[in-house]
């Protein structure tokens, strides 16, 4: 351990927006490291060609979905917009792109990823799952 050369340490200090830069960051790894993952499980599952196992994979992948995920974005939203305004950047290129990509993600979700999700809900329901 190094001592400082007036042997006194700096205690740490922790602020309002180091506390809502870690939120932020944890929002975003939660968000982006479970649909990483999901996706992978997905696409192995699909690869197996056994239809029940993909059909129960994608119905338990989506129920950690609506779990874990979506309170994620939930806090990355509200912490970036919250970092924003305390740290006085204002809302230029970089919040912008950040918000595109939340909204690109939810319209993927909408367009593509829900009505497939519901698809295949219907086929495990009718084969019993």
């Amino acid at each position: 351990m190094v001592v400082p050369a007036d042997g006194v340490f700096d205690a740490a200090v922790i602020t309002l927006y180091g506390v809502l830069k870690f939120l932020h960051i944890l929002g975003a790894a939660i968000w982006l490291g479970s649909n990483a993952t999901t996706v992978a499980l997905r696409a192995l599952a699909v690869r197996t060609g056994e239809q029940i196992r993909t059909l129960v994979l994608i119905r338990e992948t989506d129920r950690i979905q609506l779990a874990l995920v979506s309170p994620a974005v939930g806090l990355l939203i509200g912490t970036g917009i919250w970092l924003v305004l305390e740290g006085g950047w204002g809302f230029d290129r970089f919040f912008v792109f950040g918000l595109s990509g939340v909204a690109a993600s939810a319209i993927f979700g909408a367009i593509i990823t829900s009505p497939a999700l519901k698809k295949l809900k219907s086929m495990s329901e009718s084969q019993g799952l």
